[in-house]
């Protein structure tokens, strides 16, 4: 007969892949989110009026959905912001290429109001969201990328959320043969004559 030890008891591959990932979301949710907010400058508080435009960068101004709008805040200095067109349709702004407003506002300019913590800004005591389907693109990157880097770093795979178990090898003992005794010596010896002499040949 043989022993057979067997190894020690593990989790299921399922609920360790399980675990793995509520560890991970636990973890890059609130990392996606913060970055959401921040780009959606979710802390900036601006008040001012808007005195005039500029498009972005290698932009000619034609069709685009965001340019740069000058504030004039009183008591402070002007303050240029990246803002949706839309929010400013049905206003005459003037343009300002080099980003310096006029000397007199525009009849009818807006008042533009952001406070802190919020995800809207007002043209006119009107809201409109400071966030854009662009905004998802990094949080939801930093999650689809992050797994595959979490899972490589803890079971050296991409795809898998678990290692997988491998049970440990079986140790056999085999019964030990059958030695002869170091400490006998064989079988007893026959028996002597009780007399001590020997019988010499004639």
């Amino acid at each position: 007969m043989s022993d057979t030890t067997a190894g020690p008891s593990t989790p299921s591959t399922t609920t360790a892949a399980i675990r793995g990932l509520l560890v991970y979301l636990a973890i890059a949710t609130p990392l996606a989110v913060c970055m959401f907010l921040f780009s959606a400058d979710v802390l900036d508080a601006y008040h001012g009026t808007a005195a005039c435009h500029r498009p972005l960068p290698r932009s000619d101004g034609v069709g685009d959905q965001v340019m740069s709008f000058v504030l004039e805040r009183p008591g402070s200095d002007d303050l240029e912001l990246i803002l949706p067109t839309d929010a400013f349709s049905g206003y005459e702004l003037p343009r300002c290429p080099s980003g310096i407003p006029p000397r007199k506002l525009a009849e009818g300019a807006p008042e533009v109001h952001k406070s802190a913590f919020s995800l809207q800004f007002e043209v006119n005591e009107r809201g409109w969201p400071t966030t854009t389907p662009g905004d998802l693109f990094f949080p939801l990157l930093l999650l689809l990328l992050g797994l595959p880097l979490r899972n490589y770093l803890v079971t050296g795979s991409p795809v898998h959320l678990a290692g997988r178990y491998t049970p440990p090898p079986v140790l056999q003992t085999r019964p030990k043969a059958n030695t002869p005794n170091s400490g006998s010596k064989g079988p007893p010896p026959s028996n002597l004559r009780k007399s001590g002499k020997r019988r010499r040949k004639r």
